[in-house]
């Protein structure tokens, strides 16, 4: 039966030369610029790395999108909120700060407790 299926898909016999879509195929890419809000975010993965009197921090998680912003503290306490996976800090030679991300999007919802914290020197 099954090969009876398939000769009346493609009646000479050959499979068709693009391969029907499927769900994976069809769906949209994960990543910046998805903006499905529904979706949450994942683990957030927070670096960072000294550059002169500077400690710059940047992150990235699964399901990331255009409009998110992130929630951020440091050790130190210092606190705020940018638009861009990325944090630049003042911190003298010498001077170690860990700093700790939480996501929110634009509908309000976030993740639900800040990333593990990420130091940097």
């Amino acid at each position: 039966m099954a090969g009876g299926a398939a000769y009346l898909a493609w009646p000479d016999g050959n499979q068709p030369a693009t391969p029907p879509a499927t769900v994976s195929d069809s769906a949209p890419p994960g990543g910046l610029g998805n903006d499905d809000a529904t979706l949450l975010p994942g683990t957030v993965e927070v670096s960072g790395e000294r550059r002169g009197e500077r400690l710059v921090f940047t992150w990235d998680y699964a399901g990331l999108l255009e409009s998110d912003s992130y929630r951020w503290r440091t050790d130190d306490d210092r606190e705020g909120v940018v638009s861009t996976p990325k944090l630049t800090l003042d911190a003298p030679n010498g001077e170690r700060v860990c700093l700790e991300v939480l996501v929110v999007r634009a509908n309000g919802t976030s993740t639900q407790e800040y990333s593990s914290p990420s130091c940097a020197e």
